[in-house]
């Protein structure tokens, strides 16, 4: 029952464009914020004082908070994974905001500490994906004033997911501790190696490779997915993992972004390095006086 001291959760995550969030877009069924926030004013008058929360995984998610149509209200905390003109990206296991964000809330982080972890994965993975909160209920996200509320709120249910016979400490996700690209790039070929730890057992590290001419796929619907290099970093002991990347061929500056999971599939928050190979030179021009 949602009433004072039970709060109310509303977590959407699919495609989405302006205002709108695709509930079965074959169908034609979608969901736009005004409909939403006149669901939940419908709630907040039946249970006045109640605690709300949206949280919106989609692309241009921030149009749920921005002032043309919007959720936000006093007494709400609205946290959108991008804002209303972006793309958000996808994961191997879902997305990459809301991975760190239901990662944060599964170790008791409160839900501005989790949209803090969240927010910098997002950015790190992609810096076009500044993700939103709005916790003030005047529909301008991230202002300095932003998460008074959200840092009175979070899941905390003590072993509520105790197995029986095993531990109930709480899962950490592991920590990438250092990143770093090829001192040289000889032949198209350098190493990168990763220095990560964890609580338990680190299952996997690899680093996804953007070449100069990287450009982003145009805006649309869906959650953006990318065909990019990877490179798997092998175990090199110590917490060290590395492996030479072969495919350094163009001029300019890459952007290596290095992920690790752990074997309770948590990831740790992304980290980026830049790799510069070679030197474009460019000549003068000459102009001929007539």
């Amino acid at each position: 029952m949602v009433c004072p001291d039970r709060p109310f959760t509303l977590y959407l995550m699919d495609h989405g464009s302006y205002d709108r969030f695709y509930l079965d877009w074959p169908r034609g069924e979608t969901v736009t914020p005004g409909q939403i926030d006149g669901w939940l004013t419908i709630l907040a008058d039946a249970c006045p004082g109640a605690p709300i929360n949206v949280i919106v995984e989609a692309c241009h998610s921030g149009s749920f908070i921005d002032l043309f149509q919007t959720v936000s209200k006093p007494g709400r905390v609205v946290i959108a994974s991008t804002s209303a003109a972006a793309l958000a990206w996808a994961s191997a296991e879902g997305a990459i905001f809301s991975d760190a964000l239901t990662a944060a809330l599964g170790r008791d982080e409160t839900l501005y500490a989790g949209f803090r972890v969240a927010a910098d994965a997002a950015r790190i993975a992609h810096g076009d994906q500044i993700a939103w909160l709005d916790d003030n209920g005047n529909g301008i996200p991230n202002e300095p004033a932003d998460g008074a509320a959200a840092q009175r709120r979070g899941f905390t249910y003590p072993g509520t997911f105790c197995v029986p016979g095993k531990s109930c400490a709480e899962p950490w996700p592991p920590h990438i501790w250092q990143a770093r690209g090829p001192d040289t790039v000889a032949q198209g070929q350098g190493v990168i190696q990763a220095h990560v730890l964890d609580d338990a057992a680190v299952h996997r590290v690899w680093a996804v490779i953007y070449p100069p001419s990287y450009q982003p796929p145009p805006p649309g619907d869906e959650l953006g997915k990318e065909a990019l290099p990877t490179l798997v970093l092998n175990d090199l002991g110590n917490g060290w993992y590395g492996a030479t990347y072969t495919g350094f061929g163009e001029v300019g500056l890459y952007r290596v972004v290095v992920y690790a999971e752990d074997n309770d599939r948590l990831e740790a928050r992304p980290v980026a390095v830049a790799v510069r190979t070679g030197w474009q030179i460019f000549l003068p021009t000459l102009l001929k006086e007539q």
